[in-house]
């Protein structure tokens, strides 16, 4: 095995430990249910980059599941965006936002690389970086102060795997491809999101 391999094998594995202690802790909460679906998410999509899955049409299995893995994280805070603050327009603006991503995102797994050129789909991975972390700012910037300490770790680690893929991106779109090491230590970089995530969860058990 790579250093890929034991990259996002201990993601996966560090992942796939949350996710399970979320699903099945004593205290069932919505909030605590959707982000064990999107800890779940990565697990999966690093296990796939791990075990190099493929499908048999346009794009490999494992860009299928960084697309789930990062909706599921913008979709998350959106969700907490939408609970915290449910007067606001924010929230449904930035639903009609994600539907847009995920949109602009399946076309050009199908078929970005036709008809937009190779680079297409690393500029839509990058627009989704941004716009995850545009989505945890507001987030953070728009919580009670006094409650920001409840999900200051939380918002670090979802931020530290989106900040991660920024970078990987435009290094990709700049140069024409992924840049090997940065790739490669990128399973461990997400794997530090979970103790971070741990302290906001035990920090919020409802």
């Amino acid at each position: 095995m790579g250093v890929a391999s034991w990259s996002h094998g201990i993601c996966a594995l560090a992942h796939g430990v949350l996710a399970v202690a979320l699903f099945f802790g004593s205290r069932q909460t919505r909030a605590r249910q959707m982000l064990g679906l999107t800890v779940a998410l990565i697990a999966v999509w690093a296990a796939s980059v791990v075990f190099d899955a493929r499908i048999t049409f346009y794009a490999d299995l494992d860009e299928w599941l960084e697309m789930a893995r990062t909706l599921g994280i913008i979709g998350f805070t959106i969700f907490l965006i939408r609970r915290s603050f449910p007067a606001q327009g924010l929230g449904l603006a930035l639903e009609v936002a994600l539907a847009a991503l995920a949109l602009a995102w399946t076309f050009a797994l199908f078929a970005g690389g036709v008809v937009m050129g190779a680079q297409a789909i690393d500029l839509v991975r990058l627009s989704g970086a941004v716009f995850g972390l545009i989505c945890l700012e507001n987030l953070v910037r728009n919580t009670n102060p006094e409650r920001r300490w409840s999900i200051k770790f939380g918002a670090t680690g979802l931020g530290l795997i989106l900040a991660y893929d920024l970078v990987l991106h435009l290094v990709a779109a700049l140069f024409g491809r992924a840049d090997e090491d940065l790739w490669a230590a990128r399973g461990l970089v997400d794997a530090f999101a979970v103790p971070l995530l741990l302290v906001s969860a035990a920090r919020n058990p409802n």
